[in-house]
């Protein structure tokens, strides 16, 4: 048994990740300015908790108006607790706001890209400025998180998420999996743009690299610098190249709330396992396969053709489901995938077409490589 574990790195103190914020800011003028904090969701790893509040502070006591937005994407809203436990300041007084991709009185439209019809929260043309705060992981749709993808599909229209997230089913995964340019992000990464020239706004972001509760760099600047450069730390510390396997077990963590999410563990790591392995993902997942995806559980993962087929017959309706269902599928023709959670049951498993093993009925020496770390990507060496 082989045990991937992140590469050595020396964690940044909290004066360094402190100092490197207020550097990039003192540069900009926030008096009387109305600004627009866009912060990841729960289901994202960056520690915003331990730097915010005194960015929040900062912010503050210049800005005419200081607003909080959380990126949640298609994903479900965060509570109240979970909010404080994210941004680390007490909530009460706040403006905070859940972004709502399925709410289209509070959705404005940006543009086209490729046809599709782009819109975004209303609240980006309320501000003067937008900070973005969020981390970045290896990842099967976008190639890597970061970057653009805090605002799509971070804070943009469901119909927008969908079209990105079942673009990227359409290529090649050698040709988005460890890449930093590549197709999909071609799409997302006009979005900064499009914002700051039709709302006439400035766009920042912070970016994290994260290895459990440390941050291993930091940046801050421009989406797209930033983007670049915190993709490069992550596929130095995250991609590893490995021997191919017959089986591997996937430690998801506890942010991996449902097998939507601990399922990137699949994506990024199943690839190295040969024809007939396995893998058990394992990890709390206390809310299921998806409770934001029903049609997840009611179809099943099968095959390309006949998840595409249901989609073009009008049964799914959920093209972000439909684009999920793709990808596991695609694994399963492959390797045997096997869940491991005292949230999820065997039978949901089998319906659903993956295995189900009891938590605690196994051990790791009984697997080629633990993955300990389930944004690590594994490409044959």
């Amino acid at each position: 048994m082989n045990r991937i574990e992140t590469l050595p790195f020396e964690p940044l103190a909290q004066e360094a990740i402190s100092g490197e914020i207020a550097e990039k800011l003192a540069e900009i003028d926030f008096t009387g300015k109305n600004i627009l904090f866009i912060c990841e969701d729960g289901t994202r790893r960056a520690p915003v908790a331990t730097f915010f509040p005194e960015l929040f502070s900062v912010v503050s006591d210049a800005a005419n108006q200081v607003t909080v937005l959380i990126a949640n994407g298609t994903h479900r809203a965060m509570t109240e607790d979970e909010l404080i436990r994210k941004i680390g300041i007490d909530t009460n007084g706040v403006r905070v706001f859940n972004h709502d991709a399925y709410d289209e009185t509070r959705l404005t439209r940006i543009g086209e890209i490729d046809g599709q019809e782009v819109k975004v929260n209303t609240l980006l043309s309320e501000h003067d400025i937008i900070i973005g705060i969020g981390s970045i992981t290896p990842h099967r749709v976008m190639g890597f998180s970061g970057g653009a993808k805090l605002l799509l599909p971070g804070i943009a229209d469901a119909a927008s998420v969908a079209f990105t997230h079942w673009k990227s089913n359409q290529y090649a995964e050698n040709l988005i999996v460890g890449n930093i340019s590549n197709p999909v992000r071609e799409v997302i990464d006009r979005v900064p743009s499009m914002i700051e020239k039709l709302f006439g706004v400035r766009c920042l972001l912070i970016n994290c690299v994260v290895s459990g509760s440390d941050i291993a760099g930091i940046f801050v600047g421009s989406f797209d610098d930033v983007y670049k450069k915190g993709a490069a730390l992550t596929e130095r510390l995250f991609v590893r190249r490995v021997e191919p396997c017959s089986s591997i077990l996937a430690l998801v963590p506890p942010s991996a709330v449902d097998f939507w999410q601990a399922a990137k563990a699949v994506y990024n790591c199943a690839r190295v396992i040969n024809q007939g392995g396995k893998i058990v993902v394992s990890g709390e997942m206390p809310e299921g396969i998806s409770a934001q995806h029903p049609e997840i559980e009611q179809f099943g993962y099968s095959s390309r053709g006949t998840i595409e087929a249901l989609v073009k017959s009008g049964l799914i309706t959920d093209v972000l489901a439909a684009s999920h269902m793709v990808r596991v599928s695609e694994r399963l023709e492959r390797v045997r995938i096997y869940l491991s959670s005292p949230n999820i049951n065997p039978e949901t498993c089998r319906t659903g077409g993956l295995d189900y093993v009891s938590p605690g009925s196994f051990q790791a020496d009984d697997f080629d490589y633990v993955v300990e770390n389930a944004i690590d990507t594994l490409l044959v060496t």
